[in-house]
């Protein structure tokens, strides 16, 4: 996890003991902006997804048809 702050906001993190589900919050929050700056600044680079041996799409399809998600309804 990476938390960009401000000298000041990083000065408050650490005088007042932020717990780490706050931080998370905090970058989950971050503008999809700021996180691709981030991104190319330290040269993230995805690890391409490769599907499983025994993947099956009717499998896939039909367990999200029952999901939470609502995809199907």
């Amino acid at each position: 996890m990476l938390l960009v702050l401000c000298p000041r906001c990083h000065h408050d993190l650490h005088s007042f003991s932020v717990p780490l589900a706050d931080q998370r919050e905090l970058i989950a929050y971050r503008p999809y902006r700021v996180k691709q700056a981030i991104r190319a600044i330290l040269g993230y680079r995805p690890k391409p997804y490769t599907p499983p041996d025994n993947f099956d799409p009717s499998t896939v399809f039909e367990t999200m048809d029952r999901s939470a998600w609502g995809f199907g309804v």
